[in-house]
Order: structure tokens, then sequence, then C-alpha cells
């Protein structure tokens, strides 16, 4: 599993309920100028700024790209809005590379004392096989992931590149 990369030209923007998020040297002093918050999602927690009373709010990946319809954060952090961490994506994209995990895997679930893995692709899904141990499903999954979803794949294991966005830790 690996961590968030910090770059050494790395800056902390302190946000509530004890969050920083990470942003680029050259980036710290326009970003630094307003209060951002915690913003707390089902799989991830992202910073934001409100724009004021009934005008919504503006999360710092729009803020630093706002001409990128849809961002996606490749290490999975929400947290980590350094620029070489940022990237677009299609929504379909951006839904690829999430850390949703059934019994610490993703795409794994138990089906009477044995694990089935399946994977979403075109709006579809995709049944893998079923599998005496989580981790052989994980595996398939895996597999599947990289082929279907290519750089965007979130996978349960690293791959030979080191690539792995599962196990991602959040600053809190």
């Amino acid at each position: 599993m690996t961590s968030t990369r910090i770059a050494s030209r790395t800056k902390e923007i302190p946000l509530t309920q004890g969050y920083t998020a990470l942003v680029d040297e050259e980036d710290y002093e326009r970003v630094s100028q307003y209060n951002w918050h915690a913003h707390v999602r089902p799989h991830t927690i992202y910073a934001a700024r409100s724009l004021g009373h009934g005008k919504g709010k503006q999360l710092l990946h729009k803020f630093l790209l706002p001409d990128t319809p849809e961002i996606d954060h490749r290490d999975g952090n929400g947290l980590n809005c350094c620029r070489d961490n940022l990237r677009p994506a299609t929504h379909q994209q951006n839904c690829y590379n999430t850390n949703k995990q059934q019994l610490g895997y993703k795409g794994v679930w138990d089906r009477d004392g044995r694990y089935m893995a399946r994977i979403q692709a075109d709006g579809r899904r995709k049944h893998l096989g079923t599998f005496d141990t989580a981790e052989e499903a994980a595996i398939a999954y895996d597999k599947a992931a990289k082929e279907l979803h290519g750089e965007f794949a979130s996978l349960n294991f690293e791959d030979d590149d080191g690539h792995s966005n599962l196990g991602t830790s959040i600053h809190a």
C-alpha cells in the first residue's frame, strides 16, 4: 500500500475538523487568502470555501484548475491538491479511481463463504468469478481494473510500477 506523495515544495492549508490540505508552494499565497473548510463526503474529504450566503461553495481543486470540468486526484486523496496529483478526467474515469471497499478489498464481496469479484465498466457490472479467498478475488479485480480503467484503475495491491490507490492516508 502506498501513502500520499508529498513533494518537498508543498505547503499545508489548515481546514476545519483538524484536517489539512496540501498545495504546491507556488499556489500557497493565492490559496491562503481564503478560509477553507473540510468538506466531508462518503468516500473522501475535500477542501472547500464558502462563496457567500446562498452562493454555494468552491472546492480547492476547482479553484486551482477552474477551466477543467472534471478533476481526478491521482492518489485518491481529495486533500492532496498538488498540481502533479490533479488531472483532467471524464466523470466515468473519475469514478474508476474511487476507494469503495468491501471486506477490505475493492470489488470483492462475501458470497456464502466464498468471495465474488466484480467490476463496473461503461455502466455495466461484470462478474469476474468466485474464489476461495478474498485475496484471489482482489487479484482478479486488479487485473480487470488495469485492463478496463488503465491509469485510472484503483488497485487493491501495488502493481509492478508501485501504483496503488487503496490505503491512501488522508491527513487528519
